[in-house]
């Protein structure tokens, strides 16, 4: 059998990760840096597999020693951010998206990335301005407005938050998070029907995103359906959850 070539394996789990199966990429991502530890772009897409998988403790190993090795890298530094973000960790977060908005601050994603994790750390008024920055650099931003809804729900102004998530569905009517927000604000409001409506084009999804379940779960309970959500909560309890996701699901299934 002729060896698979580290390049061919390398375009291999590039088109892997695109497709979404971040399992198999890892699997070539690690057999070439086997070979050679020192490939940069290899390490990269190994971190991102893994933040893809929620393996954030991995993760971030791959990224610090990444950016120790290229400190100029504003993307490195962005996917630490995240990577430390997953491991519930925001101050660190935060010094991480600085450094890359330091070394390119033209990025609308960096700034959204910032604010989620000055939300994280209950400073509401420096979040919003760095949500303000990130949808002045891109308006058609449909994940940034998905993270403005779900930040303004915490503040509890539903009004904008529904805004935030009918922009961001608008512009990308598949996002399942922004659909999952748009039924919490209804069902904050006591509009059952239009919560289940919200959440009915994401209730067959396998595995199921934990925010639907959370959502559907609530509402089937007001509904007095509560067995209606059982499947959905349990096939939203993937392994690699969060653990404060996976918290809300097992209270979920447990109500």
């Amino acid at each position: 059998v002729t060896p698979v070539s580290p390049g061919l394996r390398a375009t291999l789990a590039t088109c892997l990760l695109q497709l979404g199966d971040s399992q198999e990429a890892v699997v070539h991502l690690r057999q070439i840096l086997a070979q050679d530890s020192t490939n940069a772009n290899v390490r990269f897409n190994l971190g991102r597999a893994l933040l893809d998988m929620q393996n954030f403790v991995e993760a971030e190993r791959v990224y610090a020693a990444f950016v120790a090795d290229h400190p100029g890298d504003a993307e490195g530094f962005n996917h630490l951010g995240l990577a430390r973000l997953g491991m519930g960790d925001p101050g660190a977060a935060e010094r991480c998206f600085r450094a890359a908005l330091g070394l390119h601050a033209g990025d609308p994603l960096f700034h959204g990335n910032l604010a989620q994790c000055l939300s994280d750390q209950a400073r509401p008024a420096e979040a919003e301005l760095a949500f303000v920055e990130a949808l002045r650099l891109d308006p058609e931003a449909a994940g940034i407005r998905c993270q403005l809804g779900w930040f303004k729900i915490t503040q509890g102004d539903l009004q904008a938050a529904q805004a935030a998530f009918e922009g961001a569905l608008a512009r990308r009517p598949s996002d399942v998070s922004a659909g999952a927000g748009l039924a919490t604000v209804y069902e904050r409001r006591g509009d059952l029907r239009g919560a289940s409506e919200a959440l009915a084009p994401h209730l067959d999804a396998a595995p199921a995103h934990p925010r639907v379940a959370m959502c559907f779960a609530r509402v089937s309970k007001q509904l007095g359906q509560p067995e209606a959500a059982l499947a959905v909560v349990r096939r939203a309890l993937e392994p690699a959850l969060p653990k404060h996701q996976e918290a809300g699901l097992r209270f979920a299934e447990g109500d």
